[in-house]
């Protein structure tokens, strides 16, 4: 079963894996997310706990990332 540490880090590796697919810097997604860098920098280290749901879809809309690879996992693609 996994732990919200495990979903925390998971989640940072797939924001790191888009961002970087997307060639954006964290603080370009930082801003167009409309979340502080600092907060994004603590979401990508996986030190901070799950943001609000608001905050991740700020984030996967920017990405464009697939809500299932979010739900269901993703391939490390």
């Amino acid at each position: 079963m996994l732990t919200s540490e495990d979903i925390n880090k998971e989640f940072a590796k797939l924001v790191n894996h888009y961002r970087e697919k997307k060639g954006i810097s964290q603080n370009q997604l930082a801003t167009e997310a409309g979340i502080s860098a600092s907060l994004l920098s603590r979401i990508n280290k996986g030190t901070r706990k799950a943001p609000t749901l608001d905050k991740v879809y700020n984030i996967v809309k920017v990405l464009d990332i697939p809500l299932d690879h979010l739900f269901n996992g993703w391939d490390h693609d």
